[in-house]
């Protein structure tokens, strides 16, 4: 029986948590990792991540005097998978791999709905930075970039 998904691409969630694929000890694990303040985010795909025990693989030996070498490619032996949702805050900026016990839809405080319908829809970012720079911090760094040497072109030279 096909389940039907409880989010769709486009959706805006709000995330508490995301989660690391880790090899612990030749086991591939998922480390869930908490975020300090909740992202609000968009939906914008989902991926299935498989768990097991990792084979690194190497070459050995076939015979005592180890003129004959065997390889053993390295490969993971799957012994279960699991979905995330990838959820991004800024257009540039990498997907947060979620479960969906961490992700809920980030509601309109006017209409309760999921899909914004008029003209003002929040839009995603292009990049979400945390760093906040002062317009003190901005001239500063303009000052110094006047006196590293450039090329005829412009471009700085290294």
């Amino acid at each position: 029986m096909k389940v039907k998904p409880k989010f769709q691409i486009g959706d805006w969630v709000r995330v508490k948590a995301y989660v690391e694929f880790n090899y612990d000890h030749e086991k591939r694990v998922a480390d869930k990792r908490n975020l300090e303040q909740p992202i609000i985010g968009q939906i914008v795909g989902a991926r299935m991540k498989f768990l097991g025990k990792y084979f690194a693989g190497g070459v050995y030996p076939s015979d005592e005097y180890g003129t004959d070498t065997d390889w053993d490619e390295p490969c993971l032996q799957v012994s279960g998978s699991m979905i995330v949702w990838l959820v991004r805050d800024g257009y540039l900026n990498k997907p947060y791999e979620v479960l969906e016990e961490d992700v809920e839809p980030w509601y309109d405080t006017h209409t309760h709905c999921i899909r914004f319908k008029n003209a003002r829809d929040p839009k995603l970012p292009w990049r979400k930075t945390n760093m906040t720079w002062s317009e003190s911090d901005k001239a500063d760094l303009r000052k110094i970039m006047k006196d590293v040497p450039r090329d005829s072109k412009g471009r700085w030279i290294k």
